[in-house]
């Protein structure tokens, strides 16, 4: 009886916590997390939660013995915060963050992520005309 008690009260808690505190965040640094939601509406919310992902990624690359997989999430985030950015019209946060994408993939020596922060950037200054 404790047992199951227990459980269902454990899992409970898990359901009822906010998602900031279980650690996972409902916009991921994925091209597909960040389409789907600019698609929902929520280029803004993406946006903010992206760029403290990138912040965030970059004080951990900082006070890294091993910085290599904070560079690769910085990338990734500043990447899908470029393209959120983007299509809010925040051209100069947009070109920013892009930037900032490619500085974080030349750190990581990672050509593919190079190629997708180029791409982001191409995109932004399209953008300006």
């Amino acid at each position: 009886m404790r047992r199951s008690v227990f459980l269902l009260i454990s899992l409970s808690a898990i359901f009822l916590l906010p998602e900031s505190v279980l650690g996972q965040s409902k916009f991921e640094a994925t091209q597909a997390s960040t389409i789907e939601a600019i698609a929902r509406g929520e280029a803004r919310e993406a946006l903010s939660a992206l760029e403290a992902q990138a912040s965030e990624a970059e004080k951990n690359a900082a006070s890294s013995s091993s910085p290599q997989r904070y560079w690769v999430e910085g990338a990734n985030a500043y990447r899908e915060a470029a393209r959120a950015a983007l299509n809010l019209a925040q051209l100069e946060k947009a070109i920013s963050h892009a930037s900032r994408s490619l500085e974080m993939a030349e750190k990581a020596q990672r050509p593919a992520l190079q190629t997708g922060a180029i791409y982001q950037l191409q995109n932004s200054y399209r953008a300006v005309g």
